[in-house]
């Protein structure tokens, strides 16, 4: 099992029909702090919502290469959950490839 995070969403031409490419990039756990703290956990936010905006925005380089790129028909895309831009999945491997959607209850804010 490995984290991934949506890193890129465009639009593209899938069998003849409208797509989408969907970029997922590993993510490393991260331990550094005592997550306990409100106040650490309210900060990592703010700099992921930073980071992400200045990536977004074209101001900052994104760190990591894409890890998985999946191009989508738009059906099989909203069969998916419509995937959005910094959503965590887990990349399972189990007689074949799953991306299952990380809940916020798990303890991973997107």
């Amino acid at each position: 099992m490995v984290r991934v995070k949506v890193t890129f969403i465009g639009s593209v031409e899938v069998e003849g029909e409208p797509g989408v490419r969907v970029d997922f990039t590993s993510i490393a756990p991260s331990g550094v702090f005592d997550k306990s703290s409100e106040d650490v956990l309210y900060a990592q936010e703010m700099v992921r919502g930073v980071l992400s905006s200045l990536q977004q925005a074209g101001l900052m380089p994104r760190h990591g290469s894409p890890r998985l790129i999946v191009y989508l028909t738009e059906s099989e895309y909203k069969a998916l959950g419509s995937p959005q831009i910094n959503q965590i999945y887990e990349l399972i491997f189990d007689k074949g490839i799953r991306l299952e959607k990380v809940s916020k209850e798990s303890g991973v804010a997107p």
